[in-house]
């Protein structure tokens, strides 16, 4: 888990425009430089909208929930990952900073889920 400061998204250059929430708010990107491929689940502490960027171009969405009664956890979403460096792009957050947290899920968590 790490937090992730953040700035007015109109000030935030992204890498590619923002899937929702470009404009307003406050946004950010950081890059994981080492990560497995597989699936994973990007958890945040605020609302916000979250895209996952590899070869300029964004992952698509696998699933998504809110959370309302999970302290510390307002949302969550999933992507498939290449094992290859990954930019997350945080946009239309109401807050200045987020905490995330970026788990792997195993094929075994999944299928128990369906």
């Amino acid at each position: 888990m790490f937090t992730l400061l953040l700035k007015s998204a109109s000030d935030v250059i992204y890498p590619v425009a923002p899937d929702r929430g470009r404009d307003s708010g406050y946004g950010g990107i950081v890059t994981i430089e080492s990560i497995p491929a597989g699936r994973y689940q990007v958890l945040l502490s605020e609302e916000a909208w979250v895209d996952a960027v590899q070869h300029y171009r964004r992952l698509p969405v696998e699933g998504f929930s809110r959370a309302e009664t999970c302290a510390g956890v307002r949302q969550s979403v999933q992507f498939v990952v290449a094992g290859e460096p990954m930019t997350l792009q945080v946009s239309g957050a109401l807050v200045p900073k987020l905490n995330i947290a970026i788990a792997r899920m195993w094929e075994f968590e999944r299928r128990g889920k369906r």
